[in-house]
């Protein structure tokens, strides 16, 4: 069996669109990119949701799917409870926590 992707439990910063009416970083149909960045350079992540992520998001968010965009990127680190931040225009708006695949299904 295909490995299935890793989920991926998102917490937006409250301060950073709360009573500011900032709108969800860009969002394309059902998927959020965002940018990790290691000392060796940025990776583009992909984030994908089972339905349109909230316009403006508050809370949490449970993505489907997480991944990186290119085939080259370290995949290895996306294991679950690894953490990295939602990074949009140079602002962190969230944090993102990798989670093993549900077996629902």
């Amino acid at each position: 069996e295909k490995d299935k992707p890793m989920q991926c439990h998102i917490v937006w910063d409250e301060t950073w669109f709360a009573g500011k009416g900032r709108p969800c970083p860009n969002p394309v149909a059902c998927t959020l990119y965002t940018q990790l960045h290691l000392p060796d350079g940025g990776w583009s992540v992909v984030l994908e949701f089972s339905d349109t992520p909230p316009a403006l998001p508050s809370g949490e968010s449970m993505a489907e799917k997480v991944y990186f965009l290119v085939e080259s990127a370290p995949h290895e680190l996306l294991q679950p409870c690894f953490a990295f931040d939602f990074m949009s225009g140079g602002h962190t708006v969230g944090r993102c926590t990798v989670i093993a695949p549900s077996h629902s299904g």
